[in-house]
């Protein structure tokens, strides 16, 4: 059975409490062979330093040591049948005590499925950022002669795809950079700004970000987080002299990897909102492709424009040239 509450600090505990049916020193359990059994507790403590939800820093600490209980109760998980676990996250800390009542050689597999949820919940990738993605074709266009009209277009698997999907776009300006990489937040995108963008030295950039926000791709989706990334990464444009045009997030109605979220295009339409407004105050170019991709019922990215509802074929680039490249002759 489960206990679930919420915590004065708003992270949710839940915890898997243990049966109370005693355990044979001898025997099966869920189908195991017959052997005798040792009690191990095997303790796996994450601590991550976070800061505005993004995780800064973590380290890992396991241990197993042979347990001074003789006749522990055998604990249950619904979805790990021959071992259970007790899970507490409070603030910057998360705490997996898993008692394993196996032989040696099944808390190896226990172990190793206790961890990898571990990591995939809370460890930090080696280059988070993905800084990696384009580091050889950065050198390549460094070493190029700047006539001072590059423009980086910087952005999600939207923007990635772009030269594929349109490849007369790109061919028709070379001085166009498409620094796009698929399922990157405007967190991920801010992280990597000075490596992509400022240091090409573009006379414009072009930003397109918030659509992975909303799918929660790398946090809970925060409104006010995700518009003050795209704000600093403005702010920083403007620092080194990069001329900044922004653009709107694109209909959705839903995402595929992410079908729980059922309100997103109520959320885009108010990020859209803000952007918008944060563009009129500002003086920068704002291009909207919201609404020429969006369908007729006012929440989807039209079907003549994408087939999975979120990253559009050639007919949607070809709207979305359209609209942007007035507004990079514009602020040129």
């Amino acid at each position: 059975m489960t206990d679930s509450q919420d915590n004065p600090h708003g992270h949710r505990h839940t915890t898997l409490q243990p049966a109370t049916r005693p355990v044979p020193e001898t025997g099966t359990i869920n189908g195991l062979n017959a052997e005798p059994y040792n009690k191990y507790d095997v303790t796996i403590k994450v601590t991550a330093g976070r800061r505005e939800g993004s995780i800064l820093s973590n380290a890992v600490r396991l241990t197993v040591r042979k347990s001074k209980k003789s006749q522990p109760p055998l604990p249950v998980s619904k979805n790990l049948h021959n071992f259970g676990f007790a899970l507490k996250a409070t603030g910057f800390q998360a705490l997996f005590i898993i008692p394993i009542l196996f032989p040696m050689k099944k808390i190896i597999a226990a172990l190793t499925i206790a961890l990898a949820a571990t990591v995939s919940a809370f460890a930090v990738q080696p280059d988070w950022a993905n800084y990696g993605f384009y580091r050889e074709s950065n050198n390549a266009v460094k070493d190029m002669p700047n006539k001072g009209d590059r423009v980086v277009f910087f952005g999600n698997s939207i923007t990635e795809y772009w030269p594929s999907r349109s490849p007369k776009f790109w061919n028709e300006h070379p001085n166009f950079i498409g620094r796009g990489i698929g399922g990157q937040t405007s967190y991920n995108m801010l992280s990597r700004f000075r490596e992509d963008v400022v240091e090409l030295h573009p006379a414009v950039v072009v930003l397109s970000a918030g659509t992975n926000d909303v799918a929660e791709n790398s946090h809970v989706y925060n409104e006010d987080l995700t518009f003050g990334n795209i704000q600093s990464m403005c702010e920083i444009a403007r620092a080194n002299g990069i001329k900044v045009i922004l653009t709107s997030v694109l209909p959705a109605a839903q995402f595929r990897w992410r079908k729980e979220i059922t309100d997103a295009p109520e959320k885009i339409k108010a990020l859209n909102a803000r952007i918008r407004a944060y563009a009129a105050e500002t003086g920068t170019p704002y291009v909207d492709y919201y609404s020429s991709l969006l369908a007729d019922d006012g929440r989807s990215l039209d079907a003549r424009y994408s087939e999975d509802g979120v990253h559009p074929l050639q007919p949607g680039y070809t709207v979305m040239e359209s609209l942007v490249l007035p507004a990079i002759e514009e602020v040129r």
